[in-house]
C-alpha cells in the first residue's frame, strides 16, 4: 500500500486572516443543531459558507469562512442578508423572515425535517457577494484571534441599524 507524505509546513494549517475588509461570496448553508448548553434551548446554526474573492493576495483569495448564523442571534442573519443586497421578507413588520426557505433534501415521507442536517437552502442569498470585516476577538482561552466582525450593508436606501461588531 502506498504511503502518503505531507510537508511539515502543511501540518501547521493556514495563518489567520489579517484584520481588515474583504469581499466575499456566499456559497452555501450547512445547517446543524447547535451544541446543547445547560439551561438553554437548543437552536440551529445555519453555517453559511463564505469565500473570500477578488483579493489581490493569492494566498487570501479563495479562503473560506463560516458565519455560524445561529437563528437565535438575528443580527448575524440580518446583517449577512443585507451585506449581499437582499432584504428580509416582510421587513419592516413585526415578523420579518429570513429570505428563501429550507426544504428537506430528500423528498417524500422518508425525510426528517426536524433535523437541520436534512435541510437544503432554496433562495436568493447563495451566489451573492458582499463585504465583511475581520476583527480581533476573544478566543475563549484568554487570548485574541481573528473573527468575522461585521458585515457591510449594500441594500440600496437601507436605514436599518446594523451591528458594529458581531464578535
Amino acid at each position: 500500500m502506498p504511503k502518503v507524505t505531507v510537508s511539515k509546513e502543511s501540518l501547521e494549517g493556514l495563518p489567520p486572516l489579517p484584520t481588515g475588509r474583504y469581499t466575499f461570496r456566499l456559497d452555501s448553508f450547512e445547517p446543524k443543531l447547535s451544541k446543547p448548553k445547560p439551561g438553554k434551548t437548543q437552536s440551529v446554526n445555519l453555517n453559511a459558507s463564505l469565500v473570500i474573492i477578488n483579493h489581490p493576495d493569492a494566498k487570501i483569495n479563495g479562503r473560506k469562512l463560516t458565519n455560524n448564523a445561529n437563528v437565535g442571534f438575528a443580527p448575524s442573519l440580518f446583517d449577512m442578508a443585507h451585506a449581499v443586497g437582499v432584504r428580509f421578507e416582510n421587513e419592516g413588520t413585526d415578523n420579518p423572515e429570513f429570505p428563501g426557505e429550507f426544504q428537506c433534501r430528500v423528498h417524500g415521507p422518508n425525510c426528517d425535517s426536524s433535523d437541520p442536517e436534512n435541510w437544503s437552502y432554496i433562495g436568493p442569498l447563495v451566489g451573492q457577494t458582499g463585504e465583511l470585516e475581520i476583527m480581533m476577538g476573544d478566543n475563549g482561552k484568554g487570548g485574541q484571534s481573528a473573527k468575522l466582525g461585521k458585515f457591510y450593508c449594500r441594500v440600496p436606501g437601507c436605514t436599518a441599524k446594523h451591528a458594529e461588531s458581531l464578535v
